[in-house]
């Protein structure tokens, strides 16, 4: 099991106690409010009682579907808060790779965002001070087009800009995460939710 994968268990783990919790709550606030519902019934049937059992079904009725649509309210915010949780933690795991791994990442977004043009590739200032040694050879591998590193520390929290004749595609970590954040939450509520 990989680390992510660890990660997306425990996150699923909390994901399903917080649920539970959420509908232990729920029911509940339910019942608090069915016990106030016929309370509330009951003085209005002292006052008439074909009235009270109309005003009665009518009360049920509404206290049951609100409190049906707050659960459903807090699950569905419940569940946006964890999915959110869930790709900041992918985020920052992949920022805290060890560096062969967390260059290797790098080197095949390079192959998946560079373009078949010379160009300039700039990384954050912890990338530079960690960037490996002849690590311009694994771009010549995995770039496109020809790739000279930027000695210029890019002002980002890791993964690159690209630089094509003024043009810059930035490919940093968070950009892309925010990016493609609609398909990453749809990935990772399949993983945690289905």
């Amino acid at each position: 099991m990989t680390g992510l994968e660890k990660i997306l268990a425990q996150i699923k783990l909390d994901a399903d106690n917080s649920c539970a919790d959420i509908k232990k709550t729920t029911e509940s606030q339910c019942a608090d409010i069915i016990a106030n519902a016929k309370a509330q019934a009951e003085r209005i049937v002292f006052d008439g009682e074909k009235d009270a059992v109309c005003k009665y079904d009518e009360i049920i009725l509404r206290a049951k579907s609100t409190a049906d649509i707050e659960s459903r309210s807090v699950i569905l915010k419940t569940k946006q808060e964890i999915i959110a949780s869930a790709l900041n933690s992918a985020r920052e795991y992949i920022y805290n790779l060890p560096d062969n791994e967390y260059f290797a990442v790098i080197s095949k977004m390079v192959a998946k965002y560079s373009e078949d043009a010379d160009g300039l590739i700039s990384f954050s200032a912890r990338d530079l001070a960690r960037l490996p040694k002849d690590y311009d050879q694994e771009l010549s591998k995995s770039a496109q087009g020809n790739l000279t590193i930027g000695t210029s520390p890019a002002d980002i929290d890791g993964g690159f800009i690209l630089t094509y004749g003024g043009i810059e595609v930035n490919c940093g970590l968070s950009s892309i995460f925010s990016a493609e954040s609609e398909r990453f939450s749809d990935e990772v509520a399949k993983l945690l939710f289905a």
